[in-house]
């Protein structure tokens, strides 16, 4: 029994058609390994229907986690064409981080917690590891540990060990026992234990301990044991390869005794064993597996030959146990390899390469640069935007390695310690003071000896005294100021906040941007943290910009551009082109960072060492580094099985010319002369460094001639100029019809919102009416197509839109679930689904070329009988007509044009109650139209306040907030 309708290969229908108990796929990179674990997915509910359980029933009792939340939303997304959208709101598709948190807020009563429990994020849980553990370091171990430095190294280490202890289930007492007599052990059982009570005093649940109180809390109560067994009759695993080994216990537990526990994974993509994640999980599963319990798909559908065919090259020798991929698809792929002498060549031939394949007609969200690590992303970054080419990097340094974030942190740390060097010395030189290098020098050289701050007390220099006055005036707020007030109190006497609202445009955009993220992370930093205190959140951005966590940048926008980001991050992703870069000796492969201790049943404590024959360099050392290196190639091979067609590997060269272990496996270097491997030469080719010139003609060739093309006449949206934003010689104000709106009502507004994107306030309580809004006009879109791509009524057409934008089942029911009951009344109230052939169309999109200006926007619905008119559905409470005059009467213009609709009637259709409401029609709309351009391109961006200020995300912000009396 096959699901879908679709042709499958032999071993794929055999994974969906298993029978019940144990089942494991061993699926390669592309061999459709998702769509096997969906209809799989189908195949048990088709099957518990037949037994007499509801849809609502079936689903409820198929346990699904994947490793992301991202798969997780990829599942119900492709199950909702095959399932009711109502039902699926019982199903239990998450990650198992989020299904443990669920199911024990669901029985919290049972197990002894509060429901109101907390989950951290890592670098939480080591803020709080610290805050607990220097005291008992302190007060109750005698540790050589003489400096602040040495202590914060030895808790970061201890904390390392007590994540691994946690991902094999060994708590405190049991680490305790099995290394009793040791110091060592002692001291860390001990800070383990201060650590546990201390999240229990305060119901918080790192992940490790969230996983450990379920599997207690399973293991040790039979009637909570057969009722989750009782509750889901079956088990299925994403990427089990990526599961460590508390995980792996906790899901055969669910499963026993029946064990129906279908499990997919791939061992040569396994990539988080600094997560614990274990390959050979999936590798032992497989392999202790007789032959009707176990799959293979090999037969990769992501990408035509030679790209399978070259990775399979040059994988069969370097990683083991590796078995290779064979080409389902047709066609033909190609893969090119560029090695530069350093690495701004290679940043130069990466934008110049990049802008070749856009000028071929690929987008740039098309095209992708993958990185070991993005915090190397800077040179690649400055080169793209040299050659006018959008991109955006996915976490990295981004955010937190922005200026004026680093001198936001330097000033809270600077005002909690001015003692610190390194953190003054920030502040002294940020733009806001700019204290220069020989004002400082000349002011030490003057005083006497001691720490910066106390050798500047007598300095006259303005600029340094300025400074201290600040740094004073913000010690003095320390301890009355909460710290979102401190924050503000600092962006106001900086003049941080001030510089980046006076400028638009480029890097003062995007940090008006992440000053405005700052503030929010700051606030919800103080309402979710025990440690709340402004040194405890700047020493939590600190951990957070060293561990590498990916917080992106605030962007202006993410749509349209090339994305650069980590292989990490790339995992589950596939992309046309694909860069795979910074291929040298220092960063990929990475060097192998060893913990500093290690715990293992056979040699219990083992702390790193350099010594002969110690326990580390005899039984440790060894594996732990051939672990490493294997991980490392795991993470080229997904690398390069993300691309769809093109694989572009590059590099420069190190030290002395020298070139990456990873180079090596596909050129000869002699003497500085590349060649490619003779057995590679048929599947890979070098690629010369593009001529910048004939790249730069054929692009303005090319904008002349679609001039040419379009004229001044109004054009279609799908007669869009369609070329890329570097090819646009000429400025081009491209405006959409909300925007125009928004700068008619305030034209500082616009300012905020458009031009320095700042970030929108978020629903308080969760509902997003931009999110609702669109998921209705897409159901109104599909109710008039031929074969609608939804299911089943409309209700569980709106609920099935709604959970695809990435609403979850809780929240759905929680906010939603009113709203829609309220939307899918008034749709199906008489009149305002019209029969289709009154419809002329809907859902057009449109670019007005007006003034030199391209006004973009999408009419609803526009009617041909009985007589022409235009209609705009809204969600929104208010119907007055005037607010909607400015929109519909665009609307009226382009459709005259475009479409010859003379003398449309206009009309708003309200949803919730299925009203009409008339608009006027505007016969100045031009002079209006042009009067605003004008505006905007004159850069008149003045307040214009009114009633909708209450409602501003920008008020905070905003001169005329609190000077308007409207609003006091």
């Amino acid at each position: 029994m096959c699901p879908e309708k679709i042709k499958f290969t032999p071993e794929q229908l055999r994974a969906i058609n298993s029978p019940d108990g144990e089942f494991v796929v061993k699926a390669g990179a592309g061999t459709g390994k998702t769509r096997v674990l969906v209809n799989k997915y189908i195949n048990i509910y088709q099957r518990l229907i037949k037994a007499g359980d509801s849809p609502a029933t079936s689903v409820s009792k198929i346990l699904t986690l994947t490793f992301t939340r991202r798969a997780a939303k990829e599942m119900v997304s492709r199950l909702q064409t095959m399932i009711s959208p109502v039902a699926l709101l019982e199903a239990r598709i998450s990650t198992i981080d989020a299904f443990s948190a669920r199911y024990l807020r669901e029985h919290a009563f049972d197990a002894g917690l509060d429901p109101s429990f907390r989950v951290i994020d890592g670098v939480e849980a080591r803020l709080i590891f610290r805050k607990t553990g220097k005291p008992i370091l302190n007060n109750f171990l005698s540790l050589p540990l003489e400096t602040d430095s040495s202590t914060d190294n030895f808790l970061s280490d201890a904390f390392s060990l007590i994540n691994k202890l946690k991902q094999n289930l060994i708590g405190p007492n049991e680490f305790m026992s099995k290394t009793e007599g040791d110091r060592l052990g002692f001291a860390i059982g001990k800070l383990y234990m201060e650590y546990e009570n201390f999240l229990f005093a305060e119901s918080l649940m790192d992940f490790g301990r969230l996983l450990s109180v379920f599997y207690a809390y399973l293991s040790g109560n039979q009637k909570a044991l057969e009722k989750i067994r009782k509750d889901y009759t079956h088990v299925l695993v994403d990427e089990y390869q990526d599961t460590n080994p508390a995980q792996v216990k906790l899901l055969k537990l669910i499963a026993a005794p029946e064990n129906n526990y279908f499990a997919v994974g791939d061992e040569q993509q396994s990539i988080y064993g600094f997560r614990g994640a274990e390959p050979k999980s999936i590798m032992e599963f497989y392999s202790e597996s007789p032959p009707e319990k176990k799959a293979t798909l090999d037969l990769n559908f992501r990408t035509p030959p030679p790209i399978p065919d070259l990775i399979n090259a040059v994988f069969k020798d370097e990683m083991l146990g590796y078995f290779p991929l064979k080409s389902g698809k047709d066609g033909s792929s190609e893969a090119q390899l560029f090695l530069a002498e350093n690495k701004n060549e290679e940043a130069r031939f990466l934008a110049l390469k990049v802008k070749e394949f856009i000028l071929k007609g690929y987008d740039p969200s098309d095209i992708v640069i993958l990185l070991r690590g993005v915090k190397t992303a800077a040179e690649y970054e400055e080169a793209l935007r040299e050659q006018g080419i959008p991109s955006v990097t996915v976490g990295g340094l981004g955010f937190y390695g922005q200026p004026e974030i680093k001198d936001l942190v330097s000033m809270i740390l600077t005002a909690d310690n001015p003692y610190n060097d390194r953190e003054l010395l920030r502040v002294l030189r940020s733009p806001g003071f700019g204290v220069s290098d020989p004002e400082l020098a000349r002011a030490v050289k003057e005083s006497g000896k001691g720490s910066l701050y106390a050798r500047l007390q007598g300095s006259d220099t303005e600029s340094i005294r300025k400074s201290l006055e600040f740094i004073d005036k913000i010690r003095e707020f320390w301890q009355e100021f909460s710290l979102v007030e401190l924050i503000n109190e600092i962006l106001k006497e900086s003049g941080i906040l001030l510089r980046a609202l006076t400028k638009t445009g480029g890097r003062d955009s995007r940090a008006a941007s992440n000053i405005a993220k700052f503030i929010s992370l700051a606030r919800n930093f103080e309402e979710s943290n025990v440690f709340s205190s402004p040194s405890d959140f700047a020493v939590y951005l600190r951990e957070l910009e060293s561990a590498g966590v990916d917080e992106p940048e605030a962007r202006p926008r993410a749509e349209g551009v090339l994305h650069i980001m980590s292989i990490h991050q790339s995992k589950g992703l596939e992309f046309p082109v694909v860069f795979v870069s910074n291929i040298t000796p220092s960063s990929f492969p990475a060097r192998a960072l060893m913990d500093k201790y290690h715990f293992t049943e056979k040699h219990g404590l083992v702390e790193r060492d350099n010594e002969k024959n110690s326990l580390y360099t005899t039984y440790l050392k060894t594996p732990l580094y051939e672990r490493h290196q294997q991980e490392e190639k795991r993470l080229l091979y997904v690398a390069m099985t993300r691309s769809l067609k093109h694989l572009i590997l590059t590099g420069s060269r190190g030290s002395r010319s020298s070139i990456s272990a990873f180079m090596k496996y596909f050129v000869e270097d002699s003497k500085n002369q590349v060649s490619i491997k003779e057995k590679l030469k048929s599947m890979l080719k070098l690629s010369p460094m593009p001529d910048s010139d004939k790249i730069e003609n054929f692009a303005l060739q090319a904008y002349e001639n679609k001039e040419k093309e379009t004229g001044d006449r109004i054009v279609s949206a799908s007669d869009n100029l369609g070329l890329p934003r570097f090819v646009k010689k000429k400025p081009i104000l491209e405006i959409s019809v909300t925007g125009l709106k928004s700068y008619a009502r305030c034209p500082l507004l616009y300012k905020y919102r458009y031009l320095m994107r700042l970030p929108v306030r978020p629903a308080e309580n969760g509902f997003s009416p931009a999110l609702f809004g669109t998921a209705v006009h897409r159901l109104l879109e599909e109710s008039y197509r031929e074969e609608r791509s939804f299911p089943g009524t409309v209700e569980e057409a709106l609920c099935s839109l709604i959970l695809a934008s990435g609403v979850s089942s809780e929240d759905y029911r929680k906010y939603y679930l009113d709203f829609a009951k309220k939307a899918v009344e008034g749709i199906t109230t008489p009149g305002v689904l019209k029969s289709p052939e009154k419809i002329l169309f809907t859902e057009q999109a449109f670019i007005l070329k007006f003034d030199g200006a391209y006004i973009k926007g999408t009419i609803d619905r526009a009617d041909k009988k009985p007589n022409y008119a235009i209609i705009d559905y809204k969600t929104s409470k208010s119907l007055t007509p005037s607010k909607y005059s400015l929109q519909l009467n665009i609307y009226r213009l382009a459709a005259k044009i475009l479409f010859d609709i003379k003398n449309p009637a206009l009309y708003i259709c309200h949803i919730y109650t299925g009203k009409y409401v008339r608009i006027p029609r505007d016969r100045f709309i031009s002079l209006r139209l042009q009067s605003l351009i004008n505006g905007i391109r004159s850069e008149v961006f003045f307040p214009l306040p009114g009633s909708h200020c209450r409602w501003c995300s920008y008020f905070s912000v905003c001169p005329a907030y609190k000077k308007h009396p409207f609003l006091k």
